[in-house]
Formats: C-alpha cells, sequence, structure tokens
C-alpha cells in the first residue's frame, strides 16, 4: 500500500495510477478476518525492501518480489506453520509461490500474465477464446493456474486449491445461479485486510503537518498503525465503536 505524503522526502514514491500520486511505500501482513496488523516494513529506496531477506535463506537468484515477501514472512514468524496467504498480483509469480511451498505455506492470488514460468494456455497469446463463464487450467505438482472468463478473464495462481466450482446464492440477470471457481471466490473473500485498514486509515489519519518529515514519517507508521491493530481488536473485548472513536480511545 501506498501512504499519501507531499513532503520531502528522499525515499518518497511516485505512482501515477493512485489518487494520491505521492506517497510513502508500506509493505503489510494482515489476518484476514480481523484484517490485524501482523507486521509492516517501510520502502526506503535501493534493495531496502530486502531487510529481512536474512531471515529466510533461500536462493540469491530469486526476484526482488519473492525475496520481500519470504523475508517478511519470516520476520513475522508465519512460514512452516501451514498457514494461508493471499496476496496482490504485484507480487504473484510461480516462484514465490514454489518457494512458499518449500517453505510450508499456502499462497493464492490474481496473477500478470507476462510472469516467468506462467503456462502459455492461460496467456491470451495462446488463441485460446473463452465465452462467458467459460474456465481453463493448468496444473504442476501442487502449482494451480486459472483463467476465467466472466467480465473480463481473470488469471488466479494458487497451491493450496483445485479446479472445483462454487454455486453462489447471487443469480444471474436469466435468474440462474452464478457458477465460478473455487480459488477465485477464497481470493475475493480473504483478500481484503490490507485494503480495508488503508481504505479506513485514509478516512480518519491521526497525522498532522509537521517539519521534520522523518518524524512524520514514524509517527504515522507508529500512531495510525497501533491504532488500527487495536481497533480491529475491538470487538472481542468491547463494544463495537468507529474507527475515529477507537483512534480517540487508543
Amino acid at each position: 500500500m501506498d501512504s499519501a505524503f507531499k513532503g520531502r522526502l528522499r525515499f518518497k514514491v511516485y505512482n501515477p495510477k493512485k489518487p494520491a500520486k505521492f506517497g510513502i511505500k508500506i509493505y503489510e501482513v494482515c489476518e484476514s478476518e480481523s484484517w490485524y496488523l501482523l507486521g509492516m516494513n517501510v520502502y526506503t529506496g535501493g534493495e531496502a525492501q530486502e531487510t529481512f531477506s536474512s531471515l529466510a535463506g533461500w536462493s540469491e537468484e530469486c526476484c526482488t518480489t519473492t525475496k520481500l515477501v519470504v523475508g517478511l514472512l519470516a520476520y513475522c514468524g508465519l512460514l512452516d506453520k501451514g498457514h494461508h496467504v493471499y496476496l496482490d498480483n504485484y507480487y504473484v509469480s510461480p516462484e514465490l509461490f514454489d518457494e512458499l511451498h518449500l517453505l510450508g505455506t499456502g499462497a493464492c492470488g490474481t496473477v500478470r500474465t507476462n510472469r516467468k514460468e506462467m503456462p502459455d494456455a492461460i496467456k491470451k497469446k495462446a488463441g485460446i477464446k473463452l465465452s462467458q463463464g467459460e474456465t481453463i487450467f493448468r496444473q504442476r505438482d501442487n502449482l494451480f493456474a486459472l483463467r476465467h472468463t466472466d467480465k473480463r478473464d481473470v488469471h488466479t495462481l494458487s497451491t493450496i486449491h483445485d479446479e472445483n466450482l462454487v454455486t453462489l446464492t447471487k443469480k444471474d440477470h436469466e435468474g440462474n445461479p452464478i457458477v465460478k471457481p473455487e480459488v477465485m471466490v477464497q481470493n475475493v473473500k480473504n483478500m481484503g485486510g490490507v485494503d480495508l485498514s488503508d481504505q479506513l486509515m485514509k478516512n480518519y489519519a491521526c497525522i498532522r503537518r509537521m517539519a521534520s518529515s522523518v518524524f512524520s514519517t514514524a509517527l504515522h507508521a507508529v500512531d495510525e498503525r497501533s491504532g488500527w491493530r487495536a481497533l480491529s481488536l475491538a470487538p472481542h473485548f468491547m463494544q463495537s465503536m468507529s474507527v475515529q472513536d477507537g483512534q480517540l480511545r487508543v
């Protein structure tokens, strides 16, 4: 995620596709049901995103995103425990999922078709046209790749799912039940923790303009993320409250 920031900062990033084009890039790991923030790492430029790389002990030939994901999970103590990780397509690749599988961790997420080792049948350039509702998949050992056509093509990679279909409670315009691959349904269900925390923190930001950008960054990371951690646990210990009230209580 990117945290909006317009001040002077050496590692400030620019993303023209975001509403707030300038900001601080923060990598986060959240629990999918409670959205509890388990760990984070601030991108500070260069190779600094590999801060935790020494904790995992993998091949030096792995790409940067693979090192980033495995390193952050290792730092949070989440590897070799049978957890399932759902990721944004920026990080997803066959290489990453193979590494996570060797480290006892399942993974799932939408994938970009230009990633190395992606099967040709999943790519559009393969010339295989699918009608709406049709699915094609390929599997190699524990790695499962799927392409499903709805209003557009959706490409998914997983080491914890197969070709099973599920019937949704929703119906199409003709009144027929909607059937989708289970891997897509589970990915949508579990892939919201980081996005939701990012969305709510933008609406109720604690941070104010300050002279020191370094202090501003530190306050943003500690104040807002700590507040979100406490609020995500609030339903288990106290009555429900808004994000703003939760921050005031913290």
